[in-house]
């Protein structure tokens, strides 16, 4: 929240991506001294990428399934877990299901994506105990980590 001139508190609120540019340069006239980056749902990836490049390192929780299935759920046309197939066959369960992340991206793109969020200046990646290692093996492979648990 901020206060305008006549201390009335409002919601600072940014038009991504007309204002990203002004975004950045409040963001960096201020110290900050951590990000935890807990998901992009929603959120342009400018947005994100825009963050993670003033902060240095910063934490990644990891609570669901959105870092590697655009379905966020791991859930197939069977209401069952997919069993994290091949990224072909995910490719198809997307065509045939849908995706609940709110852009266009691959299973594949998806996953570069999260490979590069997750590991281009993570200090940490935590996750709930009992997520899967299937997708997120591809990813930590990639950038050589592991997830620990507690988030």
């Amino acid at each position: 929240m901020i206060a305008t001139d006549d201390d009335a508190p409002n919601d600072l609120r940014y038009d991504i991506p007309r204002e990203l540019s002004s975004l950045r340069t409040l963001l960096g006239q201020l110290e900050i001294v951590a990000v935890e980056l807990h998901h992009f749902l929603d959120s342009d990836p400018r947005l994100v990428e825009a963050l993670i490049a003033l902060a240095g390192p910063f934490d990644v929780y990891i609570h669901d399934y959105s870092w590697i299935c655009p379905r966020l759920t791991l859930i197939d046309a069977r209401n069952g877990y997919c069993g994290e197939p091949a990224i072909a066959v995910c490719e198809s369960c997307i065509a045939t299901n849908g995706s609940s992340l709110g852009e266009s991206l691959t299973v594949a793109a998806l996953r570069k994506r999260s490979g590069a969020l997750a590991g281009g200046g993570a200090g940490r990646w935590s996750c709930r105990p009992r997520m899967s290692a299937g997708g997120w093996r591809d990813i930590s492979r990639t950038q050589g980590r592991r997830c620990s648990v507690g988030a």
